[in-house]
């Protein structure tokens, strides 16, 4: 088995109205996220929402659906 932080995946759907989603992967305390915001400028709400969460040990919010294996 390999070593190293455990990767989560999430997704969430797109807030344009366009009905896509994007992914959002966690590994150990980075958060990623495939929308264009995160891309250009290395943060989106999508990535700060999921961190904060997780960093606060709260919920996380509802309209995250994780996916894949924990």
């Amino acid at each position: 088995m390999l070593s190293g932080p455990l990767s989560v995946k999430y997704v969430v759907e797109s807030t344009s109205g366009s009905g896509g989603a994007y992914e959002l992967d966690v590994v150990g305390a980075d958060v990623t996220c495939s929308c264009k915001g995160f891309l250009h400028r290395g943060s989106c709400k999508h990535a700060r929402r999921l961190k904060s969460a997780l960093a606060q040990n709260e919920p996380v919010p509802s309209e995250y659906r994780r996916t894949g294996a924990p």
